[in-house]
C-alpha cells in the first residue's frame, strides 16, 4: 500500500488522487508497525477496493489493472483486522498482548 500510494500521488496531480494515496500510504505504514492494527487494516482495504475502482487517469488506471490483486490484498488485510497485532507490534507494547486459549475440555478455563 505504501508503494501504491506513493505511485498514485505522483502520477495523478488531482487533489482526490493525493487524498486516496495519502490515505494508503497513512494506513499501509500503520499496518506495517502494528499501529492501531484493526483500523489500519479496513483502511488498507478501503483504499484498494477504492484504487482498483478508480479509473480517473490512464496513469492511475495502471494500478486498476486487475481486480484479482486487489481483491487478494482487500482479503488480507480483512484477515489482519480479525487477528489483530502481531507480538513485535506496537499495538502489542501498547495494550498488551493478546492470547487466545483453546482447550479440549468444553466449558474449562485455563487461568
Amino acid at each position: 500500500m505504501l508503494q501504491a500510494g506513493w505511485y498514485l500521488t505522483h502520477a495523478d496531480p488531482g487533489v482526490a488522487a493525493w487524498m486516496l494515496g495519502g490515505g494508503a500510504m497513512v494506513c499501509g505504514a500503520g499496518l506495517a508497525v502494528g499501529l492501531l492494527t484493526p483500523g489500519a487494516a479496513i483502511g488498507v482495504s478501503l483504499s484498494t477496493v477504492a484504487i482498483a475502482s478508480t479509473s480517473a487517469s490512464p496513469l492511475v488506471a495502471a494500478l486498476a489493472a486487475d481486480w484479482r490483486p486487489a481483491a487478494f490484498v482487500a482479503a488480507d488485510a480483512i484477515a489482519i483486522a480479525m487477528l489483530g497485532p502481531g507480538a513485535h507490534s506496537i499495538d502489542a507494547t501498547l495494550f498488551g498482548r493478546r492470547e487466545i486459549v483453546v482447550s479440549d475440555e468444553p466449558g474449562r478455563r485455563t487461568p
